[in-house]
């Protein structure tokens, strides 16, 4: 259901998502320390942040970049991206992060931005472990469970004026993101600490853990309200409100929008975890 949400969402969630993205996918790869010839596989590429700045940063052959992900529509973007960016060097696959068609040790590096969930990261850091090479690196970032103060005045305001006649699709989201809210899988994911020592338990070493406050802009409510609208589920929630609610919603957020306010608009602090391990 999500891969759906995703691919449908996916010029959108390119244009308005993906660049705010792009100093993560950065500094994954200086923590990642990404060098030139080397062969780099990205799980859960999305629509190519990632795996594009890893492309420039590998080189030509033997460099190489392999990216996978579940969402058709959002791999045939992603490699429309890379033709029209003249990148030979990067390929872009519909996979399974927990079954990766590939023989073990075919990559130096294995990355992942965003793209792991909780019900799939522990399989896909053992898929990581086989693809490595001997000293290769393992590296990916996930968002903390701690939220900034604008998502939590927009979550706080959708809830309570989300559609009391939803959609089935809506239905369904709505039960799915509950459901993986209130996970054991979730708590997991969400602990920094339980995440590093399941990635040591999996046989990597030298494991290393770290949180960075990326300070993201926007020029205003509206702006942010449009990246929100370009994620499947919250794009249906907003669609679902009435003129009232959705005036409402845009209200109350304007507080705590102003206590971010810059010269330039809003500056948002996105506290992501990064985790690193070696083979």
């Amino acid at each position: 259901l999500f891969d759906e949400e995703y691919s449908r969402m996916a010029p959108l969630y390119d244009e308005n998502v993906a660049p705010r993205f792009a100093p993560m996918a950065a500094h994954l790869l200086d923590w990642a320390d990404v060098r030139p010839g080397e062969r780099v596989l990205d799980i859960g590429c999305g629509t190519g942040n990632l795996a594009l700045q890893a492309a420039h940063r590998v080189g030509g052959s033997p460099g190489r970049v392999v990216a996978i992900d579940l969402s058709y529509d959002v791999v045939q973007l992603a490699t429309s991206k890379a033709e029209a960016a003249g990148l030979g060097n990067v390929r872009f696959e519909m996979m399974d992060a927990r079954q990766i068609l590939y023989r073990r040790e075919s990559f130096d590096v294995v990355l992942s931005s965003f793209g792991l969930s909780p019900f799939t990261y522990v399989e896909a850091t053992g898929e990581a472990y086989r693809l490595l090479a001997d000293g290769g690196r393992f590296a990916f970032c996930e968002w903390t469970a701690d939220m900034d103060p604008l998502s939590q005045a927009y979550a706080k305001a959708l809830k309570e004026r989300e559609s009391k006649d939803p959609s089935e699709t809506l239905v369904s989201l709505r039960d799915a993101l509950a459901y993986t809210r209130d996970s054991d899988e979730s708590a997991a994911f969400d602990d920094p600490e339980r995440v590093r020592r399941m990635i040591e338990e999996t046989g990597f070493r030298d494991v290393a853990a770290d949180t960075i406050t990326h300070a993201t802009a926007f020029t205003d409510l509206d702006d942010y309200l449009r990246v929100r609208a370009s994620f499947g589920y919250s794009e249906r929630e907003l669609r679902a409100l009435t003129d009232e609610a959705r005036r409402g919603l845009e209200k109350d957020m304007q507080a705590a929008a102003a206590d971010l306010a810059t010269d330039e608009g809003i500056e948002v602090p996105w506290r992501v975890h990064y985790f690193l391990g070696t083979k």
